[in-house]
């Protein structure tokens, strides 16, 4: 009866669901379109699972969605090994019998214990061509082994509703188009092979040979080599299980050669490629979240079943104390009944029991195992003794050290008293020197002795010491004999209080599972939060796209703009030469001029030849002399007026070379204005670049933040898992105690029942019993080391939290370090101001040259125009004296007055152009003046601008001490919760010496830890509303920059209008000038007309002077306030960017406050789900 009962507990039947990938590679392409995959059980012929008809492409056939199938075993109690269970996997088309590819089979027993997915490859047996089935089996944890074999639908059905929460249904990540990723396929292949369970299986091994590149590595090892690795879109057949997310791969045969569309495209991929490096990033950390979750889920797993190996020792040691004591009272009835019994009866009750024969074989088995125990007690005692023998020697060792020390102090005090007699003796040895030198020497031997005394009596101190300490071992061991018997006492009572604290842990548990949903409640609120959160942030991360594209059209506007802008520069150079050519011809009708006035001076030299030979012939016409007379005088004052007009026209000739370089020289000016306007349009889209690299760093900083915050959930999840698990787990096991009981109890009857039949074997059982002491103290030193395997555990994963906490802290100070890289370049742009201030000096130092030149020219021009009236008075006197000789030649004056004639109308023709020219100068004038105009009200806007940003940074400014404040509170708040956690950690030491007082401080730790859980909600709640509120500052500061920035392109814009229009006008006047060049011929009075004209001209090239010196002055001033403006609208952009990179900065201290503040809160979540 004893036999049979034990043998009903040694199988237990068990339900354990799997998870199947299925990949086929090598597949031939004729005849094969679609594949399909079934299950079928050896035992039942049927195929129990059917996946769905997946397509065929280039030779590989992947399966997307898993197959779950539910596996029942019979597992033995003793071995705990499981039953075979064999499943053919059959990969066909579905259209017939005929049409398999080929079928394997699978032993599941041999994955039922293990703890990860392994992915293992076998070779299709039917088939010829060579193609490979790549499965991964993945074993199931949960509810699902616990379920009842009955309950098969309704289990499936739970089973997949939980596998889609557990794996991630299958998330395609597609940059380029070119990359599809199964992540919870991915997951599952990573760790490989050797990733299975603790043992491997024959086909494991096969699969390492086949899989020795892919699957030797750690799986985070494993994973971060995939990440750097990229994979095309056609897969081989080797790497279908690997997914990896590529990079940025920027090949230069993609770029094309053109210079001017490299700018455009380049923009374009820029944006292109930091949205699509945000999505590989946000993949890689979900799947290295993943990875982890799995493996916190092996090693909590672990932890589990040693914790349960633990308690099934415990049991074991209790149910064996149960039995010595129930052994001790059975021998005790025998010995009463020895002496009433005769020797036939008991002869007789042997032969009735059927199974006694068997029950002392397995007493026989049990009596030599407990003699092994006893074995390895007397090792241990002998080792002891070994210990205290080797003390022994090294007290005796520590005797001759302290002897060997007494003799060289003797030696060394005769020979101080032989030195100190030859150091005393004097030179007149005298017989009392010698008296006094003895006692002295006897003095010091007598110290010395009084230190061999000493030493001797510290030698009997540590001798009784010796013995003290023996009898206090005796008097141990004599406690150890007691405390054995009162722990056999003690057994029972135990056994009483076990029960008790059961029904205790089972409502402390009760209580902690209803505080424990409440907790996941609040938990899941927070998920969804940052769920939307996080749904916010991709919004802001769309809207900054959009304005990364507003802004590479605005800079393509501006690029067409620049080049419209060297368009009309070119076509002003081309003016400056027709200006000159026309200067050249003028040049040469004056040398033409000057060449006619010589001509005329050889004609008078000839006419005065004429005269000395008509002298003779006056004295005969006299009458006609007095005629010629007269009509000299007129043509004097005809040569006299005409001289008048032509020093006037070459006055005018002056005057309009003047002019004309002042022209040149105002163009100059505007070119160079022009070169620095567009400096300072280079130099601020360069700053806009700076601002949207920037940005886009702020951006992928925010998008690492939400990686970190994603896989913080993600453990927040794997916690509650393992709570839930926990307790299941912990209500298993009460099952297990109570059907436990029952067994003992079922045993104690049966024992004393059979109690009779063992009246021969007292004696052993004598011995036995001491064996079994024996073997309940291997059992207790088995629990020391399993409690001990399980602090070891623990402190692993303390270590991982660690190792988390430590990658927060290097996120940080990267983020530290870009901040000093902003500060940095802020001091760049500092030295660049300084440098252009520079250059703004060099340009007024330049001006200031120019106007001095300028002055001089004046000057000498000034001068030269005083000689010429000099000589024009000069050329009169001679006239007058030439003219008394040239009263007879009226014939010859007749033609040189059509001379002049044809003269005083070419330089009329040139008078009239030269007023056309002092008109277009006129309205450049007028214009300048308009271009002041619109400067002074842009300055006023920009100013009023201005006034509104310092206000604003003001604000800012007052938020940020706001903010500071807060982190001070913070960081207060912090300490009260470390000392707290001080406390709580006191707490737990309390805990472990006392059960009774473990019961109240736990009541008073679960206020406390609620207690702070809601003040960290509390303080989490502050945190997102000030990070909100920062992001609202930075979106409006975000605005006042692009309105900024759009008034700036406004300003341009205008300013291109302007001289847009300055163009026309000039090309006005320039057709103007041409037209005017055929005017109608002069009226008859003509000559007076010049003359009235040469006296305006007179006036008109004084005031002209006059007035462009104060045009020049205008302009320069112009030139200088645009340059102050200038460097007073770069110092005030500067000024924000500072404000800006610091209050991005202070964000971002924020939000590692916020971070660190969760991680301690979950720290303190796992150390009371502990506890």
């Amino acid at each position: 009866m004893f036999k049979s009962a034990r043998w009903k507990s040694d199988k237990n039947k068990t339900k354990i669901v799997f998870r199947l990938q299925f990949q086929a590679t090598q597949v031939p392409q004729a005849g094969w379109d679609t594949l399909m995959v079934s299950l079928i059980p050896v035992d039942v012929g049927k195929p129990t699972v059917r996946s769905e008809k997946c397509s065929v492409r280039e030779g590989t056939c992947r399966w997307d969605n898993p197959i779950y199938e539910a596996v029942k075993f019979t597992q033995e109690s003793k071995t705990g090994k499981f039953s075979e269970k064999i499943y053919k996997v059959i990969v066909s088309s579905g259209s017939s019998k005929s049409a398999i590819l080929g079928e394997v089979t699978i032993d599941f027993s041999e994955y039922a214990e293990a703890v990860k997915a392994t992915s293992i490859s076998f070779p299709l047996k039917v088939s010829n061509s060579g193609p490979l089935l790549h499965v991964v089996i993945y074993r199931m944890h949960g509810d699902a082994e616990r379920r009842e074999v009955e309950e098969n639908g309704d289990f499936m059905a739970k089973s997949q509703d939980g596998s889609v929460k557990t794996t991630a249904a299958v998330e395609n990540v597609e940059p380029n188009g070119n990359l599809v990723v199964s992540r919870g396929f991915e997951a599952t292949s990573t760790s490989g092979s050797e990733s299975s369970s603790e043992r491997n299986t024959p086909r494991e091994l096969g699969l390492k040979t086949l899989m020795n590149n892919n699957t030797h590595q750690d799986p985070t090892s494993f994973l971060s080599s995939l990440s750097r690795n990229t994979m095309p879109h056609k897969r081989s057949s080797t790497d279908w299980s690997v997914g990896s997310v590529p990079e940025e791969s920027t090949d230069d045969s993609t770029i094309s050669s053109e210079e001017n569309l490299m700018k455009e495209r380049l923009t374009q991929v820029s944006s292109e490629l930091s949205v699509e490096k945000l999505k590989t990033d946000l993949a890689v950390l979900a799947r290295q979240a993943e990875v982890y979750e799995l493996e916190l889920q092996t090693l909590r797993k672990q932890v589990v079943k040693e914790s349960k190996k633990g308690q099934d020792l415990s049991r074991e040691v209790v149910t064996v104390k149960e039995e010595r004591d129930s052994l001790k009272k059975e021998c005790e009835q025998l010995r009463g009944s020895q002496k009433n019994v005769n020797g036939t009866k008991v002869a007789s009750k042997f032969e009735g029991d059927q199974g006694s024969t068997a029950l002392l074989s397995e007493l026989r088995q049990e009596l030599n195992h407990e003699k092994d125990l006893n074995a390895n007690l007397r090792i241990q005692l002998q080792k002891t003794q070994e210990s205290n023998a080797e003390l022994m020697l090294a007290v005796q060792d520590l005797d001759e050290m302290l002897e060997k020390k007494d003799r060289e102090d003797s030696l060394v005090s005769k020979k101080s008293a032989t030195n100190e007699k030859q150091d005393t003796v004097p030179s007149t040895e005298t017989s009392e020197d010698e008296d006094q030198q003895a006692m002295e020497v006897i003095l010091k031997e007598r110290g010395h002795g009084k230190d061999a005394y000493m030493l001797e009596r510290k030698i009997v101190e540590l001798y009784s010491e010796i013995d003290v300490y023996r009898r206090d071992r005796d008097e141990l061991e004599m406690q150890m004999e007691q405390l054995a018997l009162d722990y056999e006492i003690l057994k029972q009572e135990n056994h009483d209080l076990s029960f008790k604290v059961d029904s205790n842990q089972l409502q402390d548990h009760l209580k902690t599972q209803y505080e424990l949903e409440t907790q996941v409640e609040n938990l899941e609120k927070e998920v969804k939060n940052q769920e939307r959160e996080f749904l916010a942030s991709l919004d802001t991360i769309n809207e900054l796209e959009c304005q990364v594209k507003i802004l590479e059209e605005q800079l393509r506007k501006q690029e067409e703009e620049y080049s419209a802008s060297t368009e009309t520069i070119s076509e002003l150079e081309s003016q400056v030469k027709i200006l000159e050519g026309q200067l050249r011809n003028q040049e040469e009708e004056f040398s033409a001029s000057t060449e006619i006035r010589n001509e005329l001076e050889d004609q008078v030299m000839h006419l005065e030849t004429q005269l000395s030979s008509q002298e003779e012939e006056l004295a005969v016409s006299s009458g006609t002399i007095h005629e010629l007379e007269a009509q000299v005088k007129r043509l004097e004052k005809q040569l006299s007026s005409q001289e008048e007009e032509f020093s006037a026209s070459s006055g005018t000739i002056n005057e309009h070379d003047a002019q004309v370089k002042r022209l040149e020289k105002q163009l100059k000016n505007q070119e160079e204005e022009y070169a620095l306007s567009l400096a300072t349009v280079n130099e601020l889209e360069t700053k806009v670049r700076n601002l949207e690299n920037e940005l886009k760093n702020r951006e992928e900083e925010f998008s690492a933040s939400l990686g970190t915050k994603s896989e913080l959930e993600t453990q927040v999840d794997s916690l509650k898992r393992e709570v839930r698990n926990y307790e299941k787990e912990f209500l298993a096991s009460l099952d297990t105690t109570n059907e436990l009981e029952t067994q003992v109890k079922n045993l104690e009857e049966e024992v004393e029942k059979q109690a009779q039949g063992f009246i021969a074997d007292i004696d052993e059982l004598t011995r036995e019993k001491v064996e079994q002491e024996k073997r309940a103290i291997q059992a207790e030193d088995v629990l020391r080391k399993t409690r001990r395997a399980n602090v070891n555990t623990a402190e692993r994963l303390q270590e991982e939290f660690k190792r988390l906490s430590m990658q927060m802290a290097s996120t940080f100070d990267a983020n530290e370090k870009l901040a000093l890289k902003a500060v940095e370049e802020a001091n760049e742009i500092r030295l660049e101001k300084i440098r252009l201030e520079e250059l703004l000096e060099k340009s007024n130092e330049d001006v200031g040259l120019v106007k001095d030149q300028y002055n001089a020219k004046l000057k000498d021009l000034s001068h030269q125009i005083s000689f010429k009236h000099i000589q024009v008075e000069k050329l009169l006197l001679e006239l007058e004296d030439k003219s008394k000789k040239l009263e007879n030649q009226q014939e010859q004056e007749e033609e040189i007055r059509q001379t002049f004639l044809k003269e005083v109308l070419t330089l009329k023709k040139e008078i009239e152009r030269l007023e056309a020219e002092k008109h277009e100068v006129t309205e450049l004038e007028e214009q300048k003046h308009k271009l002041v105009q619109t400067g002074n009200m842009e300055k006023e806007e920009m100013e009023r601008r201005i006034a509104s940003v310092r206000k604003e940074a003001e604000i800012s400014l007052e938020e940020l001490n706001t903010v500071r404040s807060l982190k001070d509170e913070k960081e207060a708040k912090v300490g009260i919760l470390q000392s707290e956690v001080e406390t709580l950690r006191t707490h737990l030491n309390e805990l472990k010496h006392s059960l009774l007082e473990s019961e109240t401080e736990k009541e008073n730790l679960k206020q406390q830890v609620s207690d702070l859980r809601r003040d960290l909600l509390k303080n989490e709640d502050i945190l997102v509303d000030e990070i909100k509120l920062l992001k609202r500052q930075m979106q409006e500061k975000e605005t006042a920059l692009r309105e900024s920035t759009n008034a700036f392109l406004a300003k341009e814009k205008s300013l291109r209008n302007n001289i847009e229009e300055l163009e026309e006008e000039l090309s006005q006047t320039y057709t103007e000038v041409k037209d005017g060049d055929n005017l109608a011929t002069l009226n008859g009075n003509a000559i007076e007309s010049v003359e009235r004209q040469n006296e305006d001209t007179e006036q008109t090239v004084c005031s002209s002077a006059n007035g462009c010196q104060a045009n020049l002055d205008k302009m320069s001033k112009e030139m200088e306030y645009l340059k102050t403006r200038n460097i007073s609208m770069e110092s005030e952009l500067k000024d924000m960017q500072e404000r800006y990179s610091e209050i991005s900065l202070k964000f971002a201290e924020v939000e590692g406050e916020r971070q660190r503040l969760v991680m301690r809160v979950r720290n303190l979540n796992a150390k009371s789900s502990r506890v």
